[in-house]
């Protein structure tokens, strides 16, 4: 790390993690993945409060990692967007996996956004937010929800199927836990890329009711995932 790179990152973590006897969290400003699993405290972005950031502890089989520092990680309205800039190769799929919490007076839905996105032949970007309603998963795992019911929500694009945005809502909660999957897989024969952002962001105050197209987009959004996810263990197996 050079100088420069030094105090860029001294000053974020400065910001990001207030000392003792001083109000946390603060809002949550620009930085890489790896600056947010520094946090202490957490930070705000509008009416939420993200916190514990941490990477999964366990690297899918068959994947390569995407390494947290070069996942840029920028506030937008009301949730926080993820920057990959990767490209996959036919064989290579390569992954990243971590969890969060948000807190707020009133969380109602969750949505889920790809720009960037491309592949060819049987290649595949898939992302996935993992939600925990009311409590939180296992500290770096994907299991054990200690709150009222867990689901997911997917965005994915292949060479078959492109759906850009998700949306899920479900009863007000105080608590989310989130783990998030992002994946860029090559496939056996094709090529995948993500120059873009996976966003996550929220939905505060009551319920809203979902239009019609919102549950579409969810269950092919499910369905997608699915064809991939079987795609991606037959490349393993092989």
């Amino acid at each position: 790390m050079n100088v420069t790179r030094a105090a860029l990152t001294a000053t974020l973590l400065a910001t990001l993690m207030p000392g003792r006897g001083e109000a946390a969290p603060v809002a949550c400003v620009p930085g890489t993945l790896s600056d947010y699993f520094a946090l202490s405290d957490g930070c705000t972005v509008g009416a939420f409060q993200f916190q514990n950031f941490a990477p999964l502890t366990t690297q899918p089989t068959g994947s390569s990692p995407i390494s947290p520092n070069a996942v840029q990680v920028m506030p937008v309205a009301s949730g926080l967007a993820f920057g990959v800039d990767v490209s996959a190769s036919a064989g290579e799929l390569l992954e990243i996996l971590f969890g969060y919490d948000v807190t707020g007076s009133g969380i109602a839905g969750a949505s889920l956004s790809l720009s960037g996105a491309s592949a060819a032949s049987d290649g595949a970007v898939t992302a996935v937010k993992n939600f925990c309603e009311g409590g939180r998963f296992d500290p770096g795992d994907v299991t054990g929800c200690t709150g009222t019911g867990d689901a997911l929500i997917a965005a994915a694009l292949d060479g078959l199927e492109d759906l850009n945005q998700s949306l899920t809502i479900f009863p007000i909660v105080a608590l989310l836990g989130v783990v998030d999957d992002i994946a860029v897989d090559g496939g056996p024969d094709g090529s995948a890329s993500l120059h873009g952002n996976v966003t996550n962001e929220f939905v505060a105050g009551a319920n809203p009711v979902p239009e019609p197209a919102s549950a579409v987009l969810v269950a092919s959004g499910i369905l997608g995932l699915l064809r991939s996810r079987a795609r991606r263990v037959r490349h393993r197996t092989t």
